[in-house]
């Protein structure tokens, strides 16, 4: 049997045709989409069709017509059209070469057609991941919403949700597992809202909440609440345990916009102040965060050229031998001075740096650069400080790490000693099994590795054990009380009895005053890093720094 050429367009312009129908008009069907149906039809018909494709839908049973083929020949056919809405017409062309057009073969050709109509409608309007509404669809409603409210004077609610720790369980868990988390999310925020609300995916991570008819204010606080309840709970991914939170912003109509497009802008501000905040919670917008969104966006855009505009640099801070005296590293810290904006705060650009999925191309970046100003180092001075460098989660799990690591020692003529490498127990503890992998073999090339921020997480005595770390730095949160709070000073002294147990050695890090370093140095920390030593300054500075003998 001869199959029909079946087409979906919108307007006069073809957007989809099945591919056995394109063979029988002598081509591909990408050929075809894009291009106009009018071209199809042999000039005398094109010329008498002043209404385009519309015009066709005369006779229900159809038009017999001359089709001029992409590959030069011409076909009689049987053409029939049929309108679904918004300028989307289905077409079917019969070839009547030596055949007659069976009338109920037509009515299935077009039920084939008018369910792939429903699909492409479908794939427009929904999330293929989890099935919630998309952006589109999303802010068609969103607007729907708005106009509705603004004749019957009512409120409209909507909550921008933002996953807290979903890029990690992405990044070392996998993407399989992140989008089982992603489908069980948008299961649990459905259960959690009201009648006639809409729970929409905008992409990633990232959900709203459209409330179209809110009532009260306080009706937010208690969706957001249960949303906020419902996402502590653990995650279970194909037998794997997850946890993640939400930070939820919240904007009201006519309150804080009057329409959707600020009203969204505004719930995407209060979502960041909530993290901010601490993450897992929800916060309502505010007018002063306008100028915060306005700074993230130049942020965002700005990060995007900064290494190709040469405005990143590195900026080192040292560490010292509370029992020697002596320098025994330093810290290379990133630092951007962007052409619109001037120095810009690693508090402000990291974490945007990190949700854009800048920091595996930044971090490759930053060992590159490490490695070439050990080399100047040496060759100025005749000797250089070991260099300690954070690595973020997604450099961990990038296929061939460590064979990038070797390379850029390899390009610089360096030692694999005069790295040190810097993870945190959340980066490794959620795939502990790869991460040993690869610090082992970091290890087994003469990198040193230290766990930074210890105390703020899973804390244990099993983590340092099972990880080839040479030393631990106590959180800077710790030390900024250990002169005057009993409880800061004893964890503190039980992460140093813990670590020398295991051999480690212990940098207290964010050290600022006198009385810090003595009651460090009582408790029997190894070194220290922080403002009372010395800040982060640049590398042509860094010499002066080193030559000059603490005096602590």
């Amino acid at each position: 049997m001869v199959d029909d050429v079946l087409c979906l367009c919108q307007d006069d312009t073809i957007i989809w045709v099945n591919q056995a129908g394109a063979e029988q008009l002598g081509t591909d069907s990408q050929r075809l989409v894009g291009t106009s149906f009018l071209d199809l039809l042999h000039p005398d018909h094109s010329r008498t069709l002043v209404g385009g494709i519309a015009a066709l839908q005369s006779d229900p049973k159809g038009l017999p017509m001359i089709l001029s083929r992409p590959d030069g020949g011409t076909m009689a056919a049987l053409v029939m059209t049929k309108d679904f809405g918004d300028g989307l017409h289905g077409v079917v062309l019969r070839d009547l070469t030596g055949r007659m057009p069976a009338f109920d073969t037509l009515v299935r050709a077009v039920t084939r057609l008018e369910e792939r109509a429903r699909d492409l409608s479908r794939q427009a309007s929904f999330d293929a991941l989890t099935g919630l509404p998309n952006r589109t669809l999303f802010m068609d409603r969103l607007g729907q919403a708005v106009h509705q409210a603004e004749r019957n004077g009512q409120m409209v609610g909507l909550m921008f949700i933002d996953l807290d720790g979903f890029k990690l369980v992405n990044d070392t868990l996998g993407h399989d597992m992140g989008d089982l988390l992603l489908q069980e999310t948008a299961r649990r925020l459905a259960a959690c809202i009201r009648s006639g609300d809409t729970v929409a995916r905008l992409g990633g991570d990232e959900f709203t909440v459209l409330m179209p008819n809110l009532g009260t204010y306080q009706n937010a606080p208690n969706v957001a609440g249960r949303i906020l309840d419902i996402l502590k709970k653990p995650f279970d991914l194909a037998g794997r345990e997850a946890f993640v939170s939400g930070s939820i912003g919240i904007t009201v109509f006519p309150d804080d916009a009057t329409d959707a497009m600020t009203m969204l802008k505004n719930a995407d501000a209060a979502m960041y102040r909530a993290k901010e905040h601490g993450k897992a919670n929800f916060q309502f917008f505010t007018a002063d965060m306008n100028a915060a969104v306005e700074e993230r966006l130049a942020i965002k855009t700005g990060l995007s050229q900064a290494l190709e505009r040469g405005e990143m640099t590195l900026a080192f801070q040292p560490k010292l031998d509370l029992k020697t005296g002596a320098y025994t590293g330093v810290e290379a810290l990133l630092r951007w001075n962007a052409a619109e904006l001037g120095q810009v705060s690693p508090a402000k650009f990291i974490p945007v740096m990190e949700e854009s999925g800048l920091m595996g191309r930044v971090g490759e970046w930053a060992i590159d650069a490490a490695c070439r100003q050990y080399r100047d180092w040496l060759e100025k001075d005749g000797t250089a400080p070991r260099v300690a460098i954070n690595l973020s989660v997604r450099q961990l799990r990038a296929p061939g790490f460590v064979d990038l690591v070797r390379a850029a020692l390899n390009r610089a003529g360096l030692p694999a000693s005069a790295l040190e490498f810097e993870i945190t127990e959340g980066m490794v503890i959620r795939d502990a099994e790869n991460a040993v992998a690869v610090l082992n073999e970091l290890t087994e090339l003469g990198v040193t590795l230290s766990m930074d921020d210890f105390g703020t997480g899973t804390s244990s005595l099993s983590v340092i054990r099972r990880f080839p770390v040479n030393s631990v730095k106590i959180d800077r949160s710790f030390v900024a009380d250990i002169a005057t709070d009993d409880s800061s000073l004893e964890i503190i002294r039980a992460i140093i009895s813990m670590g020398h147990a295991l051999g480690r050695r212990i940098i207290a890090e964010g050290v600022e005053t006198t009385e810090q370093v003595a009651a460090l140095r009582r408790l029997g920390c190894d070194e220290i890093q922080g403002y009372v030593l010395a800040p982060p300054v640049p590398a042509d500075r860094l010499g002066l720094v080193l030559r000059t003998p603490s005096p602590l």
